[in-house]
């Protein structure tokens, strides 16, 4: 089936869960034409496409090799050098080998060794926002530097280098998460790339020689079967880190936020009971997730249901969409924090499931649990809401809010 639809829409930007349920119940695959690219909306046919070999991971080759046919390879080379060394655009069996040394840097207990760290760094964060009662931007206050901060302690990279790492990624995620509109992202995200890029090698050149407790010397130090991650590996991987790390726990914040104080019995439950927050985390992640969906391009001829996806063609696997799917969650378009069985779709599936889904989520409840610790009272101070004009991610520009009086 093909149709016009428009995820840029400001109707689909507001509140695409509306917008994509529609198509879920009369399209549910479908041939977007202002996409040029095939929609898979309901959760079964989502979890099964994310398990599909013919659909592979691998969207950047062909482009940069258009590019240097074009003669233009120039422009972006350093963006080239980094994206095609990412594990979330590599099939098996290279995505095999390179998963399983970057797990080593993010097996479970080095995750739980952050705890405590993270949890200074959110605790001198709200200490920041201050406790006069007053309004703050959460989404500029909170949500966007803990990512920067908890990614620059991984690093071991100086405090003073965070207005840097804020930047970078601004600038990469402009090209990788679909603003279409801005006509100079590839050359931001050309800059971001190389700049970043050589920032690290600095970095590992000072691991290599002195090895310190941080992911980069992780990285360094991983080893599977004797073989080991070379150079422009860890630069590329630190560099997926920051971006999908920062942008991704921004919104997973900003909208689990939102969501809490636009439900009065699932902040009252979190205030009696903050160990639950992160089964909320969850519900978060499934109900208003960091993600709207994932790109795939079909590596061979594929039916669905009649439907013919040829060898080329681009796929976006709509999470939003399958994460509201009421084939597969009770009252989909409500926010229950003891939500039962919430297998969400919200970090994908599959051997392409969220390299640092776990830090993701550490972040998000440490920082959410504190925050509404701190200020019991918060409350929206608005019901008007901005969202980024993107494709793939589910972020907002602001979210202003009444902090109320501090508990401190």
């Amino acid at each position: 089936m093909s149709t016009f639809t428009d995820l840029l829409s400001d109707r689909a930007v507001r509140d695409p869960y509306e917008y994509l349920g529609a198509l879920r119940e009369t399209a549910p695959v479908h041939r977007d034409e202002a996409l040029g690219a095939w929609l898979v909306l309901r959760y079964d046919d989502v979890r099964a496409a994310f398990r599909d070999q013919r659909l592979s991971s691998d969207r950047v080759t062909g482009f940069f090799a258009r590019r240097e046919a074009a003669g233009t390879m120039a422009e972006v080379r350093a963006t080239a050098d980094i994206l095609t060394r990412w594990i979330v655009f590599a099939d098996p069996p290279r995505h095999t080998r390179l998963r399983k040394l970057a797990d080593y840097a993010f097996r479970p207990k080095a995750v739980e060794r952050m705890r405590g760290w993270i949890t200074a760094l959110v605790d001198e964060l709200v200490d920041e926002v201050g406790d006069d009662g007053g309004e703050i931007d959460f989404v500029e206050h909170f949500a966007r530097p803990l990512p920067v901060r908890v990614i620059c302690n991984l690093f071991g990279v100086p405090p003073e280098h965070r207005a840097d790492l804020t930047r970078w990624s601004d600038d990469m995620l402009t090209l990788l998460f679909g603003a279409v509109h801005l006509r100079d992202r590839h050359e931001r995200a050309e800059r971001g790339f190389r700049e970043f890029s050589e920032f690290l090698h600095t970095i590992i050149a000072e691991r290599r020689a002195r090895p310190r407790d941080d992911l980069v010397t992780d990285l360094i130090a991983a080893r599977e079967r004797g073989d080991v991650l070379d150079e422009e590996e860890i630069v590329a991987t630190c560099i997926l880190l920051l971006f999908a790390g920062h942008e991704t726990t921004r919104n997973l914040l900003a909208n689990g936020l939102k969501a809490i104080l636009e439900y009065p019995r699932a902040k009252a439950a979190l205030a009696a009971d903050p160990a639950a927050m992160p089964a909320a985390v969850e519900e978060i992640l499934r109900y208003d997730g960091p993600m709207k969906g994932m790109w795939r391009q079909a590596a061979e001829a594929i039916d669905y249901g009649g439907d013919r996806i040829e060898p080329g063609e681009r796929v976006l696997l709509m999470q939003a969409s399958a994460n509201r799917d009421p084939r597969r969650f009770t009252d989909p378009d409500g926010f229950d924090i003891a939500r039962p069985s919430n297998r969400h779709v919200g970090f994908g599936y599959s051997i392409h499931y969220c390299l640092g889904a776990n830090i993701a989520r550490l972040e998000g409840a440490l920082g959410l649990e504190a925050f509404l610790r701190r200020f019991p009272d918060a409350s929206l101070a608005t019901d008007r809401f901005e969202w980024d004009r993107v494709v793939l991610s589910r972020s907002l520009k602001r979210l202003r809010v009444r902090l109320g009086v501090s508990a401190a």
